[in-house]
């Protein structure tokens, strides 16, 4: 059954306090009481909050973006802590995992001046697909005109180390500069709804 991936990515201002960060992290994890929502992987590092909510279905993202488990996010969590963000939704057959240590988000996005082609954005969703962990990746559908493709890829308990060396070596080939955005965090939640 194919499903919905959606990815935030928050940048966290510097001068943001302990129970800001807290709170918008509390408000993250309660994204797993919306509307069609399978599971949510919440993760943060002093520079990031990183959100990656499965949803039922593409059909379920219109709910998801209304309910009010959303919108206090976005109102009362993000609008509160970041310096900028950057969200975007695909479809995946990935279901989201029951663990996770670690979280990469990741976008393809268009850059002005530097065309992308579809064998490119093919082969950079093929190759993040092998790297340790699940993967729930592909083309975007709302975004197009912004991102190419988007993702994220939850990294399974005691398996940092293989996924950060599988990485670094997968980055050293790669050559798609500004286009490919990336933040990388630890896990602090993971909710799967049954």
């Amino acid at each position: 059954m194919t499903g919905l991936l959606h990815v935030v990515c928050a940048g966290v201002r510097p001068d943001v306090t302990a129970e800001q960060r807290a709170a918008a992290a509390t408000l993250a994890e309660g994204l797993a009481g919306a509307p069609a929502v399978r599971g949510v992987i919440v993760a943060e590092s002093q520079s990031h909050l990183l959100v990656a909510t499965w949803l039922d279905a593409r059909g379920s993202l219109e709910a998801f973006a209304a309910s009010p488990q959303h919108m206090a996010f976005i109102m009362r969590g993000v609008a509160l802590v970041t310096s900028g963000m950057w969200s975007a939704a695909v479809e995946t057959d990935a279901h989201p995992p029951s663990a996770a240590e670690a979280l990469l988000v990741f976008g393809l996005r268009t850059v002005e001046g530097a065309p992308l082609y579809e064998w490119q954005v093919r082969a950079l969703l093929d190759e993040l697909a092998t790297l340790p962990g699940t993967c729930a990746a592909g083309p975007t559908f709302e975004e197009r005109d912004r991102f190419r493709a988007a993702g994220a890829i939850a990294v399974p308990p005691a398996g940092t180390a293989a996924f950060e060396a599988a990485r670094a070596q997968l980055e050293g080939t790669r050559r798609l500069g500004d286009a490919f955005v990336t933040a990388y965090a630890p896990v602090i939640a993971v909710r799967t709804i049954q």
